[in-house]
């Protein structure tokens, strides 16, 4: 089997000759990186020397997240974060990429739920859920 040599923009080799990704030095935000699957993710990524933007509305929880990881010898950043506003969404994307010099990983991991009887829920609670866990991922695709 050919090995495999994936590169980054500026050259930098993102995979070894077996194919297995590397992390180290990449740039990768985690959308909903305050709690969760985002929070656990981020943790995993920061290990692997990646430098990780925990992107959330909960910015108190994403700080929190972030201090954990740079105090165990990471390398993260909490930033406050509407996925549903692709007008945000894009900016943090561009300011990351231009901090950085890259974007190596975008992470389109924000998601809510909603308890209880779907009978007793208002348009607004699906407008909600909708815009987060569809529109924001699209909203991070584009």
């Amino acid at each position: 089997m050919a090995s495999l040599r994936v590169e980054a923009s500026g050259g930098e080799v993102l995979a070894n000759s077996n194919g297995l990704r590397i992390f180290d030095g990449a740039v990768a935000i985690v959308t909903g990186g305050a709690s969760g699957i985002g929070e656990a993710l981020g943790q995993e990524l920061a290990t692997r020397g990646c430098i990780v933007l925990l992107a959330d509305l909960q910015i108190d929880l994403a700080e929190k997240v972030a201090d954990r990881i740079n105090q165990l010898g990471g390398n993260a950043q909490a930033v406050e974060l509407d996925v549903t506003d692709f007008g945000a969404l894009h900016e943090q994307v561009t300011e990351t990429a231009q901090r950085h010099g890259r974007l190596d990983y975008m992470f389109n991991n924000a998601g809510i739920g909603i308890g209880g009887e779907a009978g007793k829920y208002e348009i607004e609670d699906w407008t909600r859920l909708i815009d987060v866990n569809l529109v924001g991922v699209v909203n991070g695709v584009q």
